[in-house]
């Protein structure tokens, strides 16, 4: 199985295997200074024995509680990393800033707009090419029946995440991509029949957001947000430079057992999340996302729409995802619905807006998804007591 899948599977058994131990029914109250100290303890025993999460982080941040505080197991380490995953909300809202400027609708056709050919052997069922019903709306939704070049199966050759690892200096360009889905896959469905997770669907989104910018998705990415919310150590790295102008080092990301962070290869994300950033800028995204800054309350209200099942206890809408700890076990029924994004390498950026707790939570290695979740059930748990 690849790490893709292992990671994306073992949220639901972390879930499973919690028993009563993380419950908020776990009554008492605690200060603010227990709290912290709790949840340090917690990332140094989730990190012990794993010296490749050395670089596992937490930051926590919510108003209404008077909390901002960042728990590093290595507090000496880089400040950046991968966020994997995360980055499709950034894509989401790209395109989200382009339907509030009536620049594109949710249900329009993509293939008027791409290049001619692009969607070209993508979108074949039982025979029957269905690239002329392909919209906006199903690429962000997952639903548009696209194989996935990073998770799915390939045939006639190894994986993506394989040839990441094994060929470390491949530069990959979006053309690239899609080719690997075009010749080596085979599509999940009709469009509109099937919600099935597609990184192939978001380079096509990525490729939409370039043709009707002209110009190069970083430099939109730049434009639209980073720059305007001063994220100046967010960056797509080997396409683009953080906006301070400054290099800023990098803490490993383990993929399948190898350290990918500084190999060329790890273009292979691009627009389905080929970005680094820091815990405080993320965590100045999501808030921004949440606050109006960057896309209309109807956009927002409609990437919120969680009509599909990542898998049980993950629901997705367009670019977001919500947690629901009590699909896993009842007695977590309890615990807020996290709204955000995770990524395969144990990344996540979570906010819910009853309690106003946003979480934004690193391990850099897709061996540690399942203990990153409890992880942050635990910390969810401790911060519910708050006195």
């Amino acid at each position: 199985m690849k790490p893709a899948m292992i990671a994306r599977r073992s949220v639901c058994m972390a879930i499973l295997t919690l028993g009563s131990t993380f419950l908020v029914v776990s009554c008492g109250r605690l200060t603010r200074d227990e709290a912290e100290a709790r949840i340090r303890t917690a990332l140094d025993r989730t990190v012990q024995g794993h010296p490749d999460w050395a670089g596992a982080s937490v930051l926590i941040h919510s108003d209404t509680r008077g909390i901002h505080t960042l728990i590093k197991a290595d507090p000496r380490g880089p400040d950046a990393y991968h966020i994997a995953s995360i980055g499709k909300t950034f894509t989401a809202t790209l395109i989200g800033r382009l339907i509030d400027s009536w620049r594109l609708h949710l249900e329009d056709a993509v293939r008027p707009i791409l290049e001619p050919g692009l969607l070209d052997g993508l979108f074949v069922v039982e025979g029957q090419d269905y690239q002329a019903l392909v919209t906006v709306n199903q690429l962000l939704s997952h639903t548009s029946g696209v194989a996935d070049y990073f998770a799915d199966e390939a045939r006639g050759g190894k994986s993506i995440s394989t040839l990441i690892t094994e060929d470390p200096g491949h530069f990959w360009a979006p053309a690239e991509l899609l080719d690997f889905t075009r010749t080596r896959q085979v599509a999940i469905g009709r469009p509109g029949e099937v919600y099935h997770y597609s990184d192939t669907g978001y380079i096509l989104l990525g490729l939409l957001v370039e043709k009707l910018h002209g110009m190069p998705f970083e430099v939109v990415l730049d434009r639209e947000i980073l720059t305007p919310l001063g994220m100046g150590r967010t960056w797509m790295p080997f396409r683009s430079r953080p906006t301070t102008g400054e290099a800023v080092p990098i803490r490993a990301a383990w993929l399948a057992g190898t350290d990918v962070s500084r190999f060329t290869s790890i273009t292979a994300d691009w627009a389905g999340g080929g970005m680094a950033s820091t815990e405080e800028d993320l965590l100045t995204f999501q808030k921004a996302l949440w606050s109006g800054r960057l896309i209309s309350e109807k956009m927002l209200v409609s990437m919120k729409s969680f009509d599909n099942t990542f898998q049980k206890g993950i629901h997705y809408g367009k670019g977001l995802m919500q947690l629901r700890f009590g699909e896993f076990f009842f007695l977590l029924g309890a615990y807020p619905r996290m709204v955000g994004h995770m990524g395969v390498l144990a990344t996540h950026m979570f906010y819910d807006p009853v309690t106003d707790i946003h979480l934004v939570v690193s391990f850099g290695s897709d061996a540690a998804m399942e203990d990153s979740v409890k992880f942050m059930i635990e910390v969810l748990g401790t911060l519910l007591r708050l006195g």
